[in-house]
Parts: structure tokens; C-alpha cells; sequence
């Protein structure tokens, strides 16, 4: 099963629905420990990608894990037509993401987007987007979306060529 139909299969599951509703909670508070926190240690930018987060808890479900050391963020739209995840990166894989942390210190990597109705997951990357802004964050994703080549492109990312390790496209958006 690829990840697009074992996401699909997780959205419709009533018990995965209550454990994201669940955990939602669980998430928002270590949001506002991560900010209190983060405002103590006086490291902004962390607390300023916190509170973009907290926003968009409102509209959406947040459940943090943490995968190989590294805390991942998923955004799942509350109708469980959508899901994204996302982790902040301070180190890059490859020339352009190292790059773009010289010049901005970090970049926030979306490691995967699954959308099942339209529009869905435009609304989720239209959500990053502000928080790329709001924090001076690029957004870099290695592409393989199925359906249009000119996905990301049409939302404001600019292709860097396929180097991914399977040819994949890295786009990458830059707040304007």
C-alpha cells in the first residue's frame, strides 16, 4: 500500500479520528509549554513558529511526534479530508536547503501532503505559507505529487530541479 491510500484508509478510521482528537489536546499544551519555554530561553524565532502553530491549532488538528529525534508536526484538516506533515529543519540534506539555512537559519520541510477533496490541501499549504511569512521561513518540499506537475508552482513554489533521492523535484517557496 503507498502512502496516499494508507493515509486515506487512516482519515477514515473512527478510531484514528478520536486518537487525533485526543492528542490535538495533548499537542496544544505543549504548544503553550514550547512558547512559555522558549520566551524564557529568549530564542524568538522558535517561539515565533510556535505561536504561528498555535493559530493554526484553531482550525485545524495538531498532533506533535516525535520521529528519529526530530519533532514532527501533522496538520489534519477537522473534516479528515487532509493531512500534512511537517518538521523545522536546521540542517540541510542537500546544497539548496543548506543554503537557505545559511541565509535564514531554518527552513520548514514538508515531508508529506495528502489531500482527498479538492482544495484541501491548498488550504493546508496556503496555512504554512502565512507561517513562512510571519516567521521568515522558506517552506522546501521534495515533490511527488501524482496529479499535476505544476502543483506547487501554481501555489508560489519555484522548482530547484529533481534531486531528490528517487528524482523527485525540490520546490521551495521563500516569503516574500
Amino acid at each position: 500500500m503507498n502512502d496516499h491510500d494508507y493515509f486515506r484508509e487512516k482519515l477514515n478510521d473512527s478510531v484514528f479520528k478520536l486518537q487525533t482528537k485526543i492528542k490535538h489536546k495533548t499537542s496544544k499544551q505543549w504548544i503553550n509549554e514550547y512558547i512559555s519555554e522558549y520566551d524564557l530561553m529568549n530564542l524568538k524565532l522558535a517561539k515565533l513558529i510556535m505561536e504561528n502553530i498555535k493559530r493554526i491549532s484553531i482550525d485545524f488538528y495538531i498532533e506533535i511526534v516525535e520521529e528519529y529525534g526530530v519533532m514532527h508536526f501533522y496538520i489534519i484538516d477537522q473534516e479528515f479530508k487532509s493531512i500534512c506533515n511537517f518538521f523545522i529543519a536546521g540542517n540541510g540534506s542537500n546544497e539548496i536547503t543548506k543554503s537557505l539555512i545559511k541565509r535564514y537559519d531554518l527552513i520548514l520541510e514538508i515531508k508529506s501532503l495528502h489531500s482527498y477533496s479538492k482544495n484541501k490541501g491548498k488550504v493546508i499549504v496556503n496555512r504554512l505559507k502565512e507561517l513562512s511569512k510571519n516567521a521568515n521561513i522558506p517552506i522546501c518540499l521534495f515533490d511527488t505529487n501524482n496529479k499535476s506537475d505544476n502543483y506547487y508552482i501554481n501555489l508560489g513554489f519555484i522548482n530547484k530541479g529533481q534531486i531528490g533521492v528517487n528524482g523527485e523535484r525540490l520546490v521551495v517557496y521563500e516569503p516574500r
